[in-house]
């Protein structure tokens, strides 16, 4: 008798799980079907592009580095085109006191930089000379012991005003959050593992220079981010249906029964919910408490993404570069800007500029309260006085994102434990979560929780 896996959520989580359940299953020529449900009337989940003259507007991820091997399966299968950012793009900003300072990749010239005070250079000048964080037992460096916030190392490693000019801003522009509450561990592992390995993150990244480590380029779609999940749907070689909503989910006997908002019932031998954190602890509150109790502690705050394009003779008064990051110091109300245009120039529309500004997020909910274009007012008049625009943008669109980015805050780590541990010791038919909300908000991190969910159900399947 054929069985049936059940994906639910058609982002990248789900479409990486529901690829990979079916090739695998294919392999072993299994008896399953797959099946994806979701909610809206295109795939793609948070990953969302719209069009209007010509004009490309991203409202959710605008492009992927580091591709996972799982990421590069879809992209590889959607067959899209695939562009790589201008070498400008590596030119990077900060924008503090309403002036915009370019930002160097030379961790010494970094500590160079002219809106540091002397006294705050010298104390991150001294960052090579503070010892890896200690345990209370031992004298050990830290493996597991408490969790340390992203401001916290940021100021015991090079002081508080560092913290205070860099540690805020590279939190707001990868999660929109508030690095007096996000978990360094959970949020930047790589930084943690640097200061474990050589003992300073200033002789880490030295050591990385010295080996012809790179940053690697920024790629995305030709046509937009959602040319990826538009292209995998196109061409799928398992069932997809859209504008279904699971309103609820059962354990009946071995297998999943499934609510339908069409007031239709479904069973499932095996099932993935690859849902945003928040809708995956709502369906599995009935029937999983200990699962859903951990997953609704997981923040996701406001944020609002502003796209602004400006004619071709405004495009000359703002540098080339990536874009910047804004300082927490009461002269900004963005948390970071991106030269869309700059980034990828073949994207542009008749040397136009596109501007992308993010505002929100944890630490400015006050956004949400904001109308469409009291945001777009506000972004317009910052980017006048940053750049000298003397004239209005000629296209705006305003994207809101009620709960945007996952929180990793303080005991994330734990958290997921806690998730993980709940899933394996209950006794319900084969289950399995994947999203952004679990050990990464990259794309890249999502695609790999979605095939690490594939593979745990069809082990279930097809021992």
């Amino acid at each position: 008798m054929t069985q049936t896996l059940v994906v639910i959520g058609g982002g990248i989580a789900g479409l990486s799980c529901a690829f990979s359940a079916h090739e695998r299953l294919s392999a072993s020529s299994a008896d399953v079907r797959v099946l994806l449900l979701e909610a809206e009337s295109e795939l793609g989940g948070r990953v969302r592009t719209r069009e209007s003259a010509g004009h490309i507007f991203e409202e959710g991820p605008n492009a992927y580095i580091r591709p996972s091997a799982e990421l590069s399966s879809l992209i590889e299968r959607s067959g899209v085109e695939i562009l790589t950012a201008d070498d400008s793009a590596k030119r990077r900003f900060l924008s503090k006191g309403g002036e915009l300072h370019e930002l160097s990749t030379h961790p010494l010239k970094l500590l160079k930089s002219k809106f540091l005070s002397t006294t705050a250079k010298l104390r991150a000048a001294a960052e090579p000379t503070i010892g890896a964080r200690r345990s209370e037992h031992g004298n050990h460096p830290s493996e597991g012991w408490g969790d340390e916030s992203v401001e916290a190392f940021f100021a015991r490693r090079f002081g508080p005003k560092v913290a205070a000019t860099f540690a805020a801003p590279l939190v707001s522009g990868i999660y929109a959050g508030d690095p007096k509450r996000l978990s360094l561990a959970s949020c930047f592992p790589r930084l943690a593992q640097m200061e474990a390995q050589h003992g300073s993150i200033i002789k880490g990244m030295m050591a990385l220079r010295k080996e012809g480590v790179k940053i690697p380029m920024m790629q995305a779609p030709a046509q937009g981010m959602q040319s990826i999940p538009r292209a995998l749907g196109a061409n799928a070689p398992f069932e997809i249906r859209t504008n279904v909503s699971v309103t609820g989910v059962t354990p009946s006997g071995t297998n999943w029964s499934l609510s339908l908002s069409s007031g239709e019932e479904l069973l499932a031998d095996a099932l993935c919910v690859a849902t945003p954190n928040r809708h995956a602890a709502s369906l599995l509150s009935a029937s999983l408490p200990s699962v859903s109790a951990p997953i609704f502690k997981i923040r996701s705050p406001h944020l609002a993404v502003v796209s602004l394009i400006y004619s071709r003779e405004q495009a000359a008064l703002a540098p080339l570069g990536f874009g910047a990051l804004h300082v927490h110091d009461g002269s900004s109300d963005l948390l970071g800007v991106i030269h869309e245009s700059h980034v990828f120039p073949a994207r542009s529309v008749d040397g136009s500029l596109h501007m992308r500004v993010m505002m929100g997020g944890a630490t400015r909910p006050d956004m949400a309260e904001l109308a469409d274009d009291q945001l777009a007012g506000l972004a317009i008049e910052e980017l006048r006085k940053l750049h000298g625009f003397s004239e209005k943008p000629a296209h705006t669109h305003v994207t809101r994102w009620p709960e945007a980015i996952p929180q990793y805050e303080l005991g994330h780590s734990r958290l997921t434990q806690d998730v993980r541990a709940a899933i394996e010791t209950s006794e319900v038919p084969p289950i399995a979560l994947a999203g952004n909300y679990l050990t990464g908000v990259s794309l890249s991190d999502t695609a790999t929780s979605g095939a690490e969910a594939a593979n745990s159900l069809c082990d279930r399947l097809c021992p």
